[in-house]
């Protein structure tokens, strides 16, 4: 009797783009700028792990890497979230990119982040 046995990597395979979302935190009128939550650029299903992510703030660019991203084994891809206390006015990774234009900067007496 033979048996063969094939291992796979979790989240080994074709490279898959993410879909990207830029959260913006709503805030009551009348909190100060400086008591803002981080915006956030969500990366979710893409693969490899390894990878640049990039947001775009104010006349600059903040580069981060994904080498921490988390898999989601039931689907294979992984997971990451940028952070930064600016406005992510946009994001890109792997030719994939997200913006904020439908985004609300805020909402009076609403707490939270939107898609």
């Amino acid at each position: 009797m033979v048996v063969v046995l094939c291992v796979l990597c979790c989240g080994a395979g074709p490279a898959v783009p993410p879909t990207l979302f830029v959260l913006s935190p709503l805030y009551p009128e009348g909190v100060p700028v400086e008591k803002l939550a981080d915006e956030v650029c969500l990366a979710t299903g893409f693969r490899p792990k390894d990878g640049e992510m990039v947001m775009n703030v104010r006349e600059r660019q903040i580069s981060v890497n994904t080498s921490n991203a988390v898999l989601d084994p039931k689907q294979g891809g992984y997971f990451y979230a940028g952070f930064s206390n600016e406005t992510i006015y946009s994001c890109e990774m792997y030719n994939a990119s997200s913006n904020n234009d439908n985004c609300k900067r805020s909402a009076a007496g609403h707490h939270g982040y939107t898609l």
